[in-house]
């Protein structure tokens, strides 16, 4: 979105404070999102087979897998917090209406 970087204290401005940042709108830049819960995170190395892993630390608390003590795959783990959480985002929105008089 910002071709050029921006000042890392006022996105607004090039980041030697020189003028206005470029800006391209999310439609045109192409934006990739990145979903992570560093508080649970497994490094396996690519050339390794699949571990499983243990924890329960991190953001979502509702995965039934979550343990300290009995071991999981952190990978389908990462599916269902992406689930979960596009679930609360998209799915559980409450829409306020209006009384009528």
């Amino acid at each position: 979105m910002y071709p050029e970087g921006f000042h890392p204290v006022n996105y607004m401005y090039k980041r030697d404070y020189s003028g206005w940042a470029t800006y391209l709108p999310r439609s045109v830049a192409g934006v990739r999102y990145y979903f992570a819960d560093f508080g649970i995170s497994v490094h396996i190395p690519e050339e390794e087979p699949r571990k499983l892993a243990v924890g329960a630390l991190g953001r979502d608390q509702e995965p039934p897998e979550l343990s300290e003590t009995v071991a999981y795959d952190p990978f389908k783990l990462d599916i269902f917090i992406i689930g979960n959480m596009l679930k609360r985002e998209f799915c559980d929105v409450v829409i306020p209406i209006p009384a009528t008089p």
